[in-house]
């Protein structure tokens, strides 16, 4: 069952492709989220429009409390091209201990 299994597994899971190779991991969408969050800060735009591109495999569902963004695009292969809140998916992983956020002086 789902709920039996820790939210890592979870996560990686569902950033898994078709031949089982992990696509994206915490890390990875930590740093997609810093990433976008650091352009809408040069830009001048307000962090809560950051967001990231996410491609999930089909029948994903998603983890308890993480995110809920929008579907831009179902793909014909049962996936979908999801845009997530970049800040929002940062505080989930720092939330469940995936990742450390760390500020720094420029």
């Amino acid at each position: 069952m789902r709920a039996n299994l820790p939210l890592k597994t979870i996560l990686n899971r569902a950033f898994l492709n078709r031949n089982g190779k992990r696509n994206m991991a915490a890390f990875d969408l930590a740093k997609q989220c810093a990433d976008s969050l650091n352009f809408a800060h040069e830009q001048g735009l307000p962090q809560k429009e950051a967001s990231i591109c996410v491609v999930t495999p089909p029948g994903w569902k998603a983890p308890p409390k993480f995110p809920r963004g929008r579907i831009v695009r179902w793909m014909e292969d049962g996936s979908r091209v999801r845009y997530l809140p970049a800040l929002n998916v940062l505080a989930w992983l720092t939330a469940h201990g995936m990742v450390a956020v760390q500020s720094h002086k420029s």
